[in-house]
């Protein structure tokens, strides 16, 4: 903290911005997940008329579109049904992303415990939080826990790790991540998330977002 006191946790300018990108990367590699992003905003995102940029979508515009549609942009069809099902809930105003609610987002199929932790995370500005299924976190507390470069732990060795953090979980998990990637905590090659198929988890997030204003 005193190397680097400014460090934030990076917010997305909306809570549905959080929401959309959790379920786009939820299982596979984040350049794809950007890859999808990126397409969304191309083909649907609102454009502004000064600069010519596109930002993402909306909710309304989600919610109606067939998930056939979404999954032809690479989104696999369970994520593509569970992100329709998302933009209606928010649409038609059953769920308050500016809220912390979150037990009709839960109800959806494939929307865990990870995808809304990234949404309170970064959507919601909630410090309290980690997403404790991260492939990031796993590799890491792993790492600290065992002196070995190649280890992971499960999702609750992850959550006691954070917990004398209290409220500041989130921003703790900030720190982790910042240590690792400038070499404070030593080599950390074998740690990091790298390209190619990832494994099973609740989530891979490891790199920082998509821009808000992509170009289309």
């Amino acid at each position: 903290m005193r190397a680097n006191p400014h460090l934030r946790v990076r917010r997305r300018c909306r809570p549905w911005e959080a929401l959309l990108a959790a379920v786009t990367e939820q299982l596979i590699e984040f350049e794809r997940a950007v890859a999808i992003q990126r397409r969304l905003i191309a083909r649907l995102g609102p454009r502004c008329p000064h600069s010519g940029l596109r930002d993402l979508p909306g909710p309304e515009v989600i919610a109606a579109q067939a998930p056939a549609w979404l999954a032809s942009i690479d989104l696999a069809p369970k994520r593509a049904i569970a992100l329709r099902r998302c933009a209606l809930e928010v649409a038609a105003g059953r769920v308050d992303l500016d809220a912390h609610d979150v037990r009709r987002l839960l109800a959806i199929s494939e929307i865990g415990a990870w995808t809304v932790e990234i949404l309170g995370l970064y959507g919601q500005g909630r410090m309290d939080v980690v997403p404790a299924g991260d492939l990031g976190f796993l590799k890491l507390v792993g790492r600290i826990r065992t002196g070995n470069p190649r280890a992971r732990v499960e999702e609750p060795e992850v959550r006691e790790f954070f917990e004398p953090y209290g409220e500041w979980k989130g921003l703790a998990g900030e720190y982790l991540r910042a240590a690792y990637a400038s070499g404070l905590a030593g080599d950390v090659s074998s740690a990091r998330r790298r390209p190619g198929p990832a494994p099973r988890r609740a989530g891979t997030r490891w790199s920082a977002p998509v821009p808000r204003s992509a170009a289309a």
